[in-house]
């Protein structure tokens, strides 16, 4: 059985959305459950859960707790989970309706392994040319840094759609200190990956991100995204090794003296800059996110969040 597990948190409709996509999956003789963790939310997630449950086609099991992050949510999903496989997917995605599916065949074959599907847009929100810009190809998900499909790698452990035996969790858990909702999946993989787990990417187990972003506000996201690479960098602090494969993939720029600093700097001079606004406005979005994130980083060293 495959155990679905969904952490939430005041996003009552968009689960909703999330829980119906699931109902329509193709009949596949897939046997799984779903598990909705709600990470302490204010809205009326409760009520819209239990009324959807009613007349359910599928086997929900909510779960409430105190805002603890989505670590521990994920956690508490893996520990309440009936299934041999858990699948970890977000409360605003929208399942392919072949996706079950997908999964199901490819750890028949690789019980050993985590299989990583697609993340693409929910086409029924009407995605920006800078949401496109971000994903699935850009720097939000980097599907096209897989090298080898069969050994994605730490770094593609993206709990928006991926899957493997909860037998990893037994030794492993999602680290509660990752309270930002980034990073604490990849560090999760990388701690994994430590322990034999290979990644298997499979493009047609399919989810539809359903979450519209502004710049603005995704820009904000790139300050929590920043602190949390900190934390990520901090816990490997005293492991030159990991250290060092965290730095080449998030933070090259950390493996220079004063690296950080002067990334900041110029990436805060190129997206004030109006001839780069008009001469290219995925340059202009990307040295946008890159000061931010290098902001966030900044901000992170300083506060010292991890020991």
């Amino acid at each position: 059985m495959i155990s679905v597990i969904i952490p939430t948190f005041n996003r009552a409709e968009a689960l909703i959305k999330t829980l119906k996509s699931i109902e329509c999956q193709n009949p596949s003789g897939v046997n799984f459950e779903v598990i909705i963790v709600d990470d302490g939310s204010k809205d009326d997630t409760t009520r819209q859960v239990e009324d959807f449950k009613k007349d359910a086609k599928i086997n929900v099991s909510y779960y409430y707790q105190d805002n603890g992050g989505p670590a521990s949510a994920r956690n508490l999903g893996v520990e309440k989970a009936k299934g041999e496989v858990v699948l970890f997917c977000g409360d605003d995605s929208i399942f392919d309706k072949d996706l079950m599916r997908q999964h199901y065949i490819y750890h028949k074959n690789n019980s050993d392994t985590a299989i990583l599907g697609t993340v693409l847009w929910d086409e029924a929100i009407n995605p920006s040319d800078f949401m496109h810009f971000l994903a699935p190809q850009g720097p939000m998900f980097h599907y096209h840094t897989i090298k080898d499909i069969f050994d994605a790698k730490f770094n593609h452990f993206y709990t928006i759609n991926i899957s493997l035996g909860k037998k990893w969790f037994e030794d492993v858990k999602f680290d509660t200190k990752f309270k930002l909702a980034a990073f604490e999946d990849i560090e999760v993989g990388l701690a994994l990956e430590k322990k034999g787990l290979k990644i298997v990417y499979n493009k047609d187990a399919k989810i539809y991100h359903s979450h519209y972003y502004i710049p603005e506000l995704f820009y904000e996201r790139m300050v929590k995204v920043g602190k949390s690479i900190a934390i990520f960098r901090n816990k490997y602090k005293d492991n030159w090794v990991d250290l060092f494969r965290i730095d080449f993939v998030y933070a090259p720029f950390m493996l220079f003296p004063f690296g950080l600093r002067l990334f900041n700097i110029v990436s805060d001079n190129m997206r004030k800059s109006e001839i780069i606004k008009k001469v290219s406005l995925k340059l202009h979005w990307l040295s946008n996110i890159a000061y931010f994130y290098s902001k966030g980083i900044l901000n992170g060293l300083e506060e010292r969040i991890y020991y």
